[in-house]
């Protein structure tokens, strides 16, 4: 006989399970995908057994980090979090969320899809989400920097140069 609480957590428990069958799906299929650079300096290189991966774009460093959401009390989504540092904090440049169906989408209500998981093309569709969230976050953003006077200036010429 069941208690009361077993019959709460079979199902949270069957769909951790689910989700974490899917992520694993999702991180093969990426892992094995051969994107064409993107821009330059993009890498991405992806291990599925550990729980993050990483990539550089623009030559800037990222990592993506992903975890469990839950809808309605349920585990129902992995969220992808890809994240650079910027002067030592954490600059989110895009979020992916992948359902138990293995569609992606851009947001949690899956309001927005992006593709299948094992789309030939997601590695790519993943770049450009990462490029386009560099290129408009503050690690991309105009400096209002106030120069000292002995930075403007011309520096002096090598004297081993001369003669």
């Amino acid at each position: 006989m069941s208690t009361d609480l077993e019959l709460k957590t079979e199902p949270v428990m069957k769909a951790f399970a689910e989700l974490d069958a899917a992520t694993s799906k999702f991180l093969r299929h990426l892992g094995s995908a051969n994107a064409a650079p993107l821009c330059r300096g993009h890498v991405q290189s992806i291990s599925p057994a550990g729980d993050k991966f990483t990539g550089q774009c623009l030559d800037t460093p990222y990592v993506v980090r992903w975890g469990a959401v839950a809808v309605e009390g349920r585990p129902a989504l992995e969220e992808f979090e890809f994240a650079a540092r910027h002067e030592g904090e954490p600059v989110v440049l895009t979020r992916v969320y992948l359902g138990l169906t293995g569609k992606l989408s851009l947001d949690s209500g899956q309001l927005v899809p992006l593709c299948e998981y094992d789309d030939p093309e997601v590695a790519r569709m993943l770049a450009g989400l990462v490029l386009t969230g560099l290129l408009s976050s503050v690690i991309y953003a105009p400096r209002d920097r106030v120069y000292d006077l002995h930075e403007l200036e011309d520096p002096a010429p090598d004297e081993t140069l001369a003669d």
